[in-house]
C-alpha cells in the first residue's frame, strides 16, 4: 500500500506513537510519505529511514502565535490553529492528485483539519486520546494559568472533536477508556483501540545495571501534568524518603524542560537530564520506575518501555488502569505521596518482590503492546476502509 501520513508533530523516538505506527507499516513493506509540521525536535532525524519521502512544514513561534490571536474570537482549538502552517494542507491535496494513494493516516486532533478536503482517498484518524476528557480534567491541574487555559480551552475542544469525528472513515484511540469517551461524543463514528506499543526485543535486551536507589521518571518535561508529576514527588514524596534514603535520586528524564523542573535540580537528590538520544541506557541504571501523572489519557508509553525493560513500576491509578495490570502482579499502584513513598521503600527493601513484579510486567507487556499486536490492528483498519471506499 501507499500511504501518506500527516502528523502535527514530526513522530520521533520522543513521540513514539506515530514513529512505531510508521516504522511497523514500513517493515512491512507499505511506502510512506510522511507530511508534518516541525518544531526543532533534538531527535528529527529518526523516523526518516522508514520513510520514502518526508515533507516538513516549519512553524515559527511568531506566526503560530499570530494565527492563535486571529483564532480567538472563532470556536476552533488554539491548540489546532497553532499547527496549521500555511501551505500543508495544499501540499497534501498535490500529493493525493500526484500519487493517489491507498490510504491517508492523519496524526491527532491537532492534524484533522489537513483531512478535511480529503474526498477521494478513505482516511484514518488516530485521535490518540479523547482530547475533551483529558482537557476537562486539566481545568483542575496546575497552575492558576494553566488552569485558566484549560478553562478556555475545553469547551472548543468540545466543540472541534465532535466535527472532527463526523468527517473521517474511523478513529483510532490508545485505550478502551478513550474509545467509550469518543463514542459517547458521536455515537455514529468507528472508534477502535489500537494501543501504544514498544520493542519489545529491544528494551527486553537492556542490560539491567540498577543503581542501588535511583527513581527514574521520563516525559516530555513541557507538558504540564508531567512537571506537576514532578513536582509532586520531590515535595511531597521526596520528604518521607530522605531520612531512610539518604542516597536515594531522583531522576527526571525527557526534553525542553521548563523551569519549574530546572528548579528542581537545585536539590542534590534531582537531578534533570533534558532530552536523551538513546533511553535504554536511562532504563539500564534505574531501580524503579515512576508513574504518577495526575491528568493522563490512553496508554503511557513511559510505563510500557520501563515493564519491557525489566525494571518495577510504581503507578498511579489513572495511567495503570489502561494498560489492563494488577496491582502488587505486574505493577505497584500507589496514589496518596504517602502511599507512594511507601510503595518505592517497599520495592528498595524487597528485591524479591521488586524482581517478581519486573518480570510479570515484562511478560505482561510481551503479550499485549508488542508491535505486531499493533501491526496486524493497523493493517486490517487501513484494509477494512479500502474496500469501504
Amino acid at each position: 500500500m501507499k500511504i501518506v501520513f500527516c502528523a502535527p508533530y514530526l513522530p520521533s523516538r520522543v513521540r513514539p506513537r506515530p514513529f512505531n505506527f510508521i516504522r511497523i507499516l514500513a517493515e512491512h513493506g507499505h511506502t510512506i510519505t510522511l507530511l508534518s509540521v516541525t518544531d526543532g525536535d533534538p531527535d528529527n532525524d529518526a523516523v526518516r529511514r522508514y520513510c520514502s519521502r518526508v515533507l516538513l512544514f516549519p512553524n515559527s513561534s511568531l506566526s503560530a502565535f499570530a494565527r492563535c490571536l486571529t483564532a480567538l474570537p472563532g470556536s476552533k482549538p488554539l491548540q489546532a490553529v497553532y499547527c496549521q502552517v500555511p501551505g500543508m494542507a495544499r501540499a497534501l491535496d498535490q500529493l493525493i492528485q500526484a500519487e493517489r494513494p491507498d490510504i491517508v493516516h492523519i496524526e491527532h486532533l491537532r492534524a484533522a483539519a489537513f483531512g478535511f478536503t480529503v474526498k477521494t482517498m478513505p482516511v484514518v484518524f488516530d485521535a490518540v486520546d479523547a482530547l475533551s476528557a483529558l482537557w476537562r480534567k486539566r481545568r483542575w491541574t496546575g497552575s492558576i494559568r494553566q488552569r485558566a487555559v484549560a478553562t478556555f480551552e475545553t469547551p472548543r475542544v468540545e466543540r472541534y472533536e465532535r466535527q472532527v469525528l463526523d468527517r473521517f472513515d474511523v478513529c483510532l484511540v490508545s485505550s478502551d477508556r478513550d474509545r467509550d469517551e469518543l463514542q459517547a461524543v458521536a455515537p455514529g463514528t468507528r472508534v477502535v483501540t489500537i494501543p501504544n506499543v514498544c520493542d519489545i526485543a529491544e528494551l527486553a535486551a537492556v542490560d539491567r545495571s540498577p543503581r542501588p536507589a535511583r527513581i527514574l521518571f521520563v516525559g516530555r518535561m513541557s507538558y504540564e501534568p508531567n512537571i506537576v508529576a514532578v513536582e509532586e514527588f520531590v515535595f511531597k514524596v521526596l520528604p518521607h524518603l530522605r531520612v531512610s534514603r539518604p542516597g536515594l535520586e531522583f531522576r527526571i528524564v525527557g526534553a525542553a524542560p521548563n523551569r519549574r523542573v530546572q528548579r528542581l535540580a537545585g536539590d542534590p537528590q534531582v537531578s534533570v537530564t533534558g532530552f536523551v538520544p538513546d533511553l535504554r541506557a536511562e532504563l539500564s541504571s534505574a531501580t524503579i520506575s515512576l508513574c504518577n501523572v495526575p491528568v493522563a489519557g490512553g496508554t503511557q508509553n513511559k510505563i510500557l518501555e520501563s515493564m519491557a525493560a525489566g525494571l518495577p513500576v510504581v503507578a498511579n491509578r489513572v495511567t495503570a488502569e489502561p494498560l489492563g495490570v494488577r496491582d502488587r502482579e505486574h505493577v505497584l499502584i500507589a496514589d496518596p505521596p504517602g502511599a507512594v513513598a511507601q510503595a518505592i521503600t517497599e520495592l528498595l527493601e524487597d528485591p524479591e518482590l521488586a524482581e517478581r513484579i519486573a518480570l510479570k510486567g515484562q511478560e505482561h507487556v510481551r503479550r499485549n503492546f508488542s508491535l505486531e499486536t499493533a501491526a496486524t490492528a493497523l493493517l486490517n483498519e487501513y484494509e477494512r476502509c479500502r474496500h469501504r471506499g
